[in-house]
């Protein structure tokens, strides 16, 4: 179950509702075969539902800004 849950948690999306949407329903079917084989199930917090926030126009690190 952890590598399930570490599997979740390298997909690289931002979680808006309607990409959320789409994984919560992977998950539903995930937990649906695990509990039929009897497995742990897979909780929904391997799923992230807050955004990162990200400056767009911000510079990332130090040395591209001794470039510009």
């Amino acid at each position: 179950m952890q590598h399930l849950v570490e599997a979740f948690g390298k997909i690289p999306w931002e979680p808006y509702a309607p990409v959320r949407r789409q994984l919560l329903n992977i998950l539903r079917a995930v937990n649906s075969q695990r509990e039929r084989a009897r497995y742990e199930l897979v909780p929904n917090s391997a799923i992230r539902y807050r955004r990162r926030i990200v400056k767009p126009f911000g510079v990332e690190d130090e040395s591209e800004q001794a470039a510009a």
